[in-house]
């Protein structure tokens, strides 16, 4: 049978309202890191607002899990669209400029 990865969590990439005790932040460079060394889907977490999901995005994240960028909006589903948008945004920039993954292992 074939076996599905799971996820990897990652964060916090940024301070965050929401969790007490999350951890140190880890920052973006971390997580580019670590996407850059897994074969899994990461999926950041922490702090992460509509101004910084498509830095996340670029960063390697395959998704984000929010709370405050969607429940604090004034239209929550125009920003789980906006966070939608910034991967798409970033898949089809990484078709144009790089490689598939199967390509370059």
């Amino acid at each position: 049978p074939t076996r599905r990865s799971s996820d990897l969590g990652f964060g916090p990439v940024f301070a965050t309202r929401t969790k007490m005790g999350a951890g140190a932040v880890a920052g973006l460079s971390a997580l580019r890191t670590v996407t850059s060394a897994v074969r899994v889907p990461v999926v950041a977490i922490g702090g992460i607002t509509l101004a910084t999901v498509a830095a996340v995005a670029r960063a390697g994240a395959s998704a984000v899990a929010v709370i405050a960028a969607v429940n604090e909006a004034p239209d929550p589903t125009l920003a789980g669209r906006a966070i939608a948008e910034a991967f798409l945004l970033r898949n089809a920039e990484s078709r144009k400029v790089r490689p598939s993954r199967r390509a370059r292992t």
